[in-house]
């Protein structure tokens, strides 16, 4: 079990839940069933399944590659196959593919989407009529799936319109132009579009059994949308707009500059054919020259404007993107060598180092934009031995989160209230791993788990209010303008309650953040331990986000009774 989101997920598909925000309907439903395999622990079944998909999104970017270097090169395998193998390969062990390919998490699923939306793309500007019902049911899974799929999309229904279209076709450098009636194709179509937009049926389906993980409670079409539409997230773009509005220009320029130049890096050395290949597409094939660049400028702006704490992750489509380029580039300089009369030995010894070259990716340290921008190419961005991102991607080795959910249950009885999530930062990881092992293992399944961080959400404190007896008023999303009145808030509406039927536990304090001190005069205090956390798995980076791991007793104090600090 890793830190980050993937506790929560497994444990939602396992019981059929709602998960955060979007809610990832098909993903629940499509792990689930793996989740059925009796191999390992749920857990890693979830794992397992990103691999899965990861392996399948590297043979359909293999088969869209070669297909499209045939339509250029012609059906000979050293510009074609072995190009498309060399960036196929190198995609998928660039350090962020290869991090979301060994944990439970929703980008293999959708790089795996993504890939086939680049398959039929291509099939669709030879075939347009055929692809047109099997590009609507993708665009619909994938909408499904991830918004950021929306962007693809689009563009693709661009350059499809441009492609039937009789005055731009010839743009393409395809002669055939499908004629006739396309009213049949239209309605099938947009049968197949809905299709997988059913699979929204199926949050009001469980959240209407009240399943232990059910974010917004969707059963209403109000909730449904604060659920699909991400509304938690909806003020990050206008206030990164806000931000870069106070900025001057040149750093403005420069930022983005430098997030641009981050996935190219992540290609080591192979970033040389790739830079190639953009000269290679413009003069083979203009019309992907174009679709390339568009596709990397939107995706690049979108991760520029969209300021997260795993901003990583959606440099994602980027890195798809870039084996268009890559393989281009490789065909390229091999069909340059051959044209000049080069030995064909040497011909097929730099083949060989392109394919041994394509392994590289795996070794790039990632750990946030320092280290690749200062120094692109220097041996101490390469993590040999350790594989790539040694931080909360970092996967297989990290037992530190399933550790720390241990320790916490083992310290507290069961049935008594624990209380997480009151430091913002570190509310998602105090949370998932105990919720996963209440759910999944059985561990505790009396104690009532509150993230405290997630109060501010109304469906959240209602819940809490609920199943504790309890009355929170609803807070309407808003956040307190401190964090002394947000405990403030807490202490009064939460904890003196609970503290009035008996002892609680707390996990978010610690000897750098304490509790407050009205909190240690007016209550009684008990300092249980410190669960050990192993953070050499975790980057400087992310460090902040990781708990740590001291436990709290907290009791009404009475009057006989010092307070314990």
């Amino acid at each position: 079990m890793v830190w980050g989101d993937s506790p929560e997920l497994a444990a939602s598909a396992w019981i059929l839940g709602v998960p955060h925000p979007t809610g990832y309907p098909l993903y629940m439903l499509a792990l689930r069933i793996f989740q059925a395999l009796p191999a390992g622990t749920i857990i890693f079944r979830a794992h397992l399944f990103s691999a899965v998909c990861s392996a399948l999104a590297a043979w359909v970017l293999w088969s869209f590659l070669r297909r499209i270097l045939e339509t250029v090169f012609g059906e000979r395998p050293l510009l074609t196959s072995l190009p498309a193998f060399a960036a196929a390969l190198a995609w998928s062990l660039t350090p962020l593919t290869a991090s979301q390919s060994r944990i439970a998490e929703v980008y293999a699923l959708f790089a795996l989407q993504f890939a086939l939306a680049l398959w039929f793309f291509g099939y669709a500007m030879q075939n347009p009529k055929r692809a047109t019902p099997l590009l609507a049911f993708l665009a619909g899974a994938m909408l499904v799936h991830h918004r950021l799929s929306i962007f693809i999309i689009v563009l693709i229904a661009l350059f499809f319109f441009l492609r039937i279209s009789r005055r731009t076709s010839h743009w393409f450098g395809i002669q055939t132009i499908e004629s006739g009636n396309w009213s049949k194709t239209i309605q099938r179509s947009l049968i197949c579009f809905l299709m997988p937009l059913l699979c929204l049926a199926y949050f009001p389906w469980r959240a209407s059994q009240d399943p232990a993980i059910n974010w917004y409670n969707p059963d209403n079409a109000a909730r449904l949308y604060q659920l699909i539409s991400g509304e938690l997230y909806a003020g990050i773009i206008a206030q990164s707009m806000q931000d870069l509005l106070q900025s001057d220009l040149y750093s403005i320029l420069t930022g983005f500059l430098q997030l641009l130049l981050l996935p190219f890096l992540c290609y080591s050395i192979l970033i040389l054919p790739l830079l190639w290949g953009f000269w290679v597409l413009w003069k083979k094939a203009n019309w992907l020259a174009v679709f390339t660049i568009l596709c990397l400028a939107v995706y690049q702006g979108f991760v520029f404007l969209y300021r997260v704490g795993d901003w990583q992750v959606f440099l994602l489509p980027s890195l798809i993107i870039l084996t268009i380029p890559l393989a281009f580039g490789i065909a390229g300089i091999l069909s340059d060598f051959g044209s000049q009369g080069i030995k064909r030995s040497i011909v097929r010894l730099t083949a060989l180092f392109f394919l041994t070259a394509s392994l590289l990716p795996l070794w790039v340290r990632f750990d946030g934009k320092e280290g690749l921008l200062e120094r692109p190419f220097a041996l101490s961005n390469y993590a040999i031995g350790n594989g790539a991102l040694p931080e909360r991607f970092g996967g297989m080795t990290d037992r530190s989160a399933a550790a720390y959910g241990a320790g916490v249950w083992r310290k507290i009885p069961d049935g008594a209230p624990l209380i997480t999530g009151l430091t913002y930062e570190t509310a998602d990881n105090e949370l998932y791993p105990l919720l996963y092992q209440q759910i999944v293992e059985n561990r505790h399944p009396h104690t009532i788990l509150v993230g405290a961080g997630f109060l501010r959400l109304d469906w959240y404190s209602e819940k809490i209010s609920r199943r504790l007896s309890i009355a929170i008023p609803p807070k309407h999303g808003q956040l307190f303008a401190s964090r002394d009145l947000w405990l403030q808030s807490i202490r009064s509406e939460l904890i003196d309650p609970l503290l009035a039927r008996g002892p609680i536990y707390i996990t978010s304090f610690s000897l750098v953040n304490p509790p407050p001190r009205s909190w240690m005069e007016e209550s009684k205090f008990q300092y249980l331990g410190l669960i050990p956390i192993d953070r050499a798995q975790i980057s400087t980076f992310y460090d902040p986000y990781i708990p740590g791991g001291h436990i709290y007793k907290l009791e009404r104090k009475s009057d006989s009774t010092e307070n314990m600090p």
